[in-house]
């Protein structure tokens, strides 16, 4: 494997655990910021996680350290998503058009979303957030696929907010499947 992809996963896996000890709180809903009203909230909002390889090239970094920040920001979307009363959060993460990239990059996407998923799936029941993948997922690797798994049967129930990942996702296969 290339010396900066290991070096890449390195620095996700320790960000991971940083961010999996630091984070134990509840998701309480709180006030909203000044100006923002309850009822303009919507009930379903959407993420298309792109132009990461942008930002990072932006910052003079590698690719795949942009996908790592957004991974972050995945988090902190959803904890704010509980605090704001948001139902359903549907996030844009591969689409089927993506596999066409560096066979490292999707590599190494795949294992960053089976981290990510697995970092996040504590909190996740801890705040009652109901998880779930539309998209063909039998293309995905194994391992991967048994995280999703675990994660939506471990959070079938809750309630609180439901994040929907489209993962392998495209919406002309999605209508051809119809």
């Amino acid at each position: 494997m290339d010396s900066k992809v290991v070096n890449v996963q390195e620095q996700l896996a320790k960000d991971m655990g940083k961010l999996a000890v630091s984070d134990a709180r509840v998701w309480e809903e709180e006030e909203f910021p000044a100006g923002l009203l309850r009822e303009c909230i919507p009930k379903h909002v959407a993420f298309i996680m792109d132009g990461n390889r942008r930002w990072a090239k932006e910052k003079v970094l590698e690719p795949m350290l942009g996908h790592n920040a957004a991974s972050h920001s995945l988090t902190l979307l959803a904890e704010l998503c509980c605090k704001w009363g948001i139902k359903v959060m549907t996030v844009f993460a591969f689409s089927t058009g993506n596999w066409v990239r560096p066979q490292v990059e999707v590599d190494f996407l795949m294992n960053m979303f089976g981290i990510v998923l697995s970092r996040d799936l504590e909190a996740f029941i801890r705040n009652e957030v109901r998880v779930s993948a539309i998209g063909d997922t039998t293309k995905l690797p194994i391992g991967l696929q048994d995280v999703i798994t675990k994660a939506t049967e471990a959070t079938k129930n809750f309630t609180k907010l439901h994040v929907i990942l489209a993962i392998n996702y495209g919406g002309r296969e999605e209508i051809i499947k119809a």
